[in-house]
């Protein structure tokens, strides 16, 4: 069956049966000068000392010359080809063979109990020699073959039964030739087992190159999948982009009340669609490595109540019911920004996949263990799919596709926020019977904060800031200056870095509002290093569509505010109110007011 095998696995295993004998050389190097030893010795009270020295001399030349062979000739850093290789091995062992069997030659000078000895140890060297030759025929027969023959001949002719009881000298020695027979046999399947050892490794190589490739295959489709996504989320962007800022126009303009209704329905398809690309945002930001845990000590009732406002409006309008069952508070040590990410979007989930029934939001105490549900009562996920609806894109009951109910990324995000966090996500579920979630915090005792989102005033206040908005897209400069004025603000344009410089070579502007991705070679960072050359601490920020991890990690790198496209009205005003954007607008000391 062996032989059968593709060239290249035989070769696979005749290297391997090389390497195995220069790994054994040391052991079998003592055991067969031990064995000879004793053969001396038990043939050392004749007369013939000088002949038995001689032997032994030329067993251990024999031995010297195999273990030159194994380690400097026939290793596979060798520069000789494998066949030479193992005809040098072959001539090694013939002769360790010969020079073993040599020693029959003092078979006559001993008693038939030392016969007996001497042919017992010659037959476990012979034995043992299958073990590091892995029964390889080339190398095991030629060592095999004078020992066997030697005492077979030996037993026949020179022993001591033979002249006394033939019949039992002439047994011994076919038993001998038997049992020579089987080691051969022996030896064959060892070196069956070892060869088809060698074709498993070939196959596990093999297999590992193919799934090597599908690796790489699959890492290059993910990549392509980023970069599709990345690209598609930029150009999708930029059109919303300038729609929202238009909205935020019309939101503070005064309206008639047909007007204000329009435009709080464009708002809010502007918002829908927006939310649909921050899904997209928050994969790519966590893909990136850019979302940082801030924990602090949460006081979680009343934060869970918010979040339950949060979806009341949604829940109404399908008939849903809400409940908050938290009869008693309980403070985490978390951060309060990523925990209200992970809830609303399975408090979203709840209720978009429930027609009828109730959500609900629950927070008990376990030992040292606060444990916060979400459940709700709609159609359920069979065990089955549980791991699935955690990949990204994965919705089990949107087949149509509906885009109101998302793009299935959100219990993704709910996964990776949780491992980021180190909190357990656990999932229970059976079809009809809708579907719960737990997330286990441990409890905090230190004086716990009331976190809330800060709050946006309607009323908008007047910034009477001077702003640079530096983007290449000429619809988009346009809708952010007429925001900005409807702000109180003055805006400068330009559209390179190179315009940048020239528009504020004559006057200082109090913000830097820059777009990441620029023509040419220019980026916003960049604009704004050049920038802040010219006007030494010139608060800034920059605008980008890009969801692309490099991006992202540059911008984090830079240590600039990111405001995303779309940008919304209420990270506008929040941006320009910061301090460090009035204390620009203000006058150095001693110095007068243009």
């Amino acid at each position: 069956m062996a032989e059968s095998l593709d060239p290249s696995i035989r070769d696979d295993a005749q290297e391997a049966m090389l390497r195995l004998r220069v790994g054994t050389s040391n052991r079998v190097l003592l055991g067969v000068c031990s064995a000879g030893a004793v053969v001396a010795a038990l043939a050392w009270s004749s007369q013939h000392w000088h002949w038995i020295a001689l032997w032994y001399a030329t067993m251990l030349a024999s031995q010297g010359f195999r273990i030159w062979s194994e380690v400097h000739a026939c290793q596979a850093d060798s520069a000789r080809p494998l066949a030479q290789r193992i005809d040098l091995a072959a001539a090694s062992a013939l002769g360790s063979g010969l020079a073993q069997a040599l020693s029959l030659v003092f078979f006559p000078l001993m008693d038939g109990f030392e016969q007996s000895l001497h042919t017992l140890i010659l037959l476990v060297m012979a034995t043992g020699a299958v073990v590091y030759t892995a029964g390889h025929p080339r190398t095991y027969l030629p060592y095999l073959a004078p020992i066997i023959a030697g005492l077979v001949l030996a037993w026949w002719t020179l022993s001591a039964a033979a002249q006394e009881r033939p019949w039992l000298a002439g047994g011994f020695g076919l038993l001998i030739a038997v049992y020579g027979f089987n080691l051969v046999g022996y030896a064959r399947d060892t070196w069956t087992m070892f060869i088809n050892a060698a074709a498993m490794r070939h196959h596990e190589a093999l297999q590992s190159r193919h799934l090597a490739v599908a690796v790489r295959a699959a890492e290059a489709a993910s990549h392509a999948k980023t970069r599709f996504l990345a690209a598609a989320s930029h150009d999708l962007r930029q059109p919303i982009h300038t729609i929202a800022l238009l909205t935020g126009v019309l939101k503070l303009r005064h309206q008639q009340d047909t007007s204000a209704e329009v435009v709080s329905l464009l708002d809010s398809v502007v918002q829908s669609l927006s939310q649909q690309l921050d899904d997209l945002l928050d994969i790519s930001k966590l893909d990136a490595g850019v979302v940082k845990v801030a924990a602090q000590p949460l006081s979680l009732q009343r934060f869970l109540r918010r979040r339950l406002d949060e979806v009341q409006n949604d829940a109404q309008a399908k008939g849903l019911s809400l409940r908050l069952d938290a009869a008693d508070d309980a403070t985490v040590h978390t951060d309060p920004n990523l925990l209200e990410r992970v809830l609303r979007n399975l408090l979203s989930n709840a209720v978009k996949f429930t027609e009828r029934g109730e959500v609900a939001l629950g927070l008990k105490v376990r030992g040292e263990w606060a444990a916060i549900t979400v459940r709700d009562t709609g159609c359920g996920i069979a065990p089955k799919h549980q791991d699935e609806v955690f990949h990204e894109f994965v919705q089990l009951n949107n087949p149509e596709r509906d885009r109101t109910k998302g793009m299935g990324l959100g219990l993704s995000i709910v996964s990776r926020l949780c491992q980021l966090m180190d909190v357990a996500l656990k999932l229970d579920s059976a079809p009809g019977q809708g579907t719960r979630f737990e997330l286990l915090l441990p409890l905090h005792t230190a004086p716990a904060s009331e976190w809330a989102c800060p709050p946006i005033s309607q009323h908008r206040p007047r910034l009477d800031l001077t702003v640079l908005v530096v983007d290449d897209e000429t619809g988009v400069r346009n809708a952010t200056a007429l925001l900005l004025a409807e702000l109180g603000c003055r805006c400068l344009q330009a559209e390179s870095m190179e315009g940048a410089l020239r528009e504020a070579q004559t006057r200082r502007p109090d913000f830097l509002i820059a777009d990441f991705r620029l023509r040419g070679a220019d980026n916003g960072i960049e604009v704004v290093r050049a920038l802040r050359e010219r006007h030494p601490g010139l608060p800034a920020a920059i605008v980008s569509g890009d969801i692309g991890s490099a991006q992202l990690q540059a911008i984090e790198l830079a240590g600039l505010p990111l405001l995303h496209k779309p940008m919304r009205l209420d990270a506008l005003v929040r941006l320009l109110s910061t301090p460090a954007a009035q204390r620009a607008h203000e006058p150095a000391p001693g110095a007068q007011a243009v």
